[in-house]
């Protein structure tokens, strides 16, 4: 029921979501999450959601240079990208700038290449998104451990120094957008639809610059 219900927010607004260029996975068995527990998540599901991020276009470049098809699927899939998402989780329901899985993540480290004109372009994105209440969080799971860092602040270079610190292999990383499950702003269909939506298009602009896209997206 739950994936039926993702499923009809995604048709609902994919027509918009792709004028942004982002995509959600070519297959339309795998465009929410699996909901059946697997090695993968420790045989728990953890949170029921749908993705939007590179087009195949963009990840064959990636797995042009892998030799087998066992590595394109494990190492450079879908999953191992950067991604914009909403989701349900234990508590509620989030909305998530997702940049590193856990192991193997394509984007985790692009910002390291930013030139300057680019933390100038992500320190305008940041300001844009002070005062909406967003954190972003990395989750080191063998050590049990979660640091923030939270949005109201935005100075790029503290940005930078908070990921060189902690944004590690082994450790997820993202941007969090998060409501309780009671919140009147996700109450019916049509404000969740709107609400997506309307994140994601506040968001575009620092997804594009986080993550690496090799065929050219501009900012907004």
């Amino acid at each position: 029921d739950v994936q039926e219900k993702l499923l009809k927010i995604h048709e609902k607004i994919y027509p918009e979501i792709e004028k942004m260029g982002v995509y959600c996975h070519w297959s339309s068995k795998h465009i929410t999450s699996l909901i059946e527990p697997s090695p993968f998540n420790h045989y728990k599901v953890g949170w029921l959601g749908v993705r939007y991020g590179k087009s195949k276009a963009e990840i064959d470049i990636v797995n042009s240079g892998l030799l087998s098809y066992k590595e394109k699927e494990e190492i450079q899939g879908f999953q191992k990208h950067g991604c914009l998402q909403f989701c349900i989780v234990s508590d509620g329901f989030e909305m998530n700038l997702f940049l590193a899985v856990k192991n193997s993540a394509i984007d985790r480290d692009v910002y390291q290449k930013w030139k300057e004109k680019d933390k100038e372009k992500v320190q305008k994105e940041m300001q844009k998104l002070s005062g909406d209440g967003l954190i972003w969080e990395i989750y080191n799971e063998v050590e049990k451990k979660w640091e923030s860092f939270a949005f109201e602040n935005d100075d790029v270079e503290a940005f930078c120094r908070f990921l060189q610190k902690y944004n590690r292999e082994g450790c997820e990383s993202y941007l969090k957008y998060k409501f309780e499950a009671d919140d009147i702003k996700i109450q019916n269909f049509e404000n969740i639809c709107i609400l997506v939506v309307d994140t994601f298009k506040r968001w575009i602009n620092l997804y594009n610059l986080m993550v690496w896209r090799p065929l050219q997206f501009p900012i907004l």
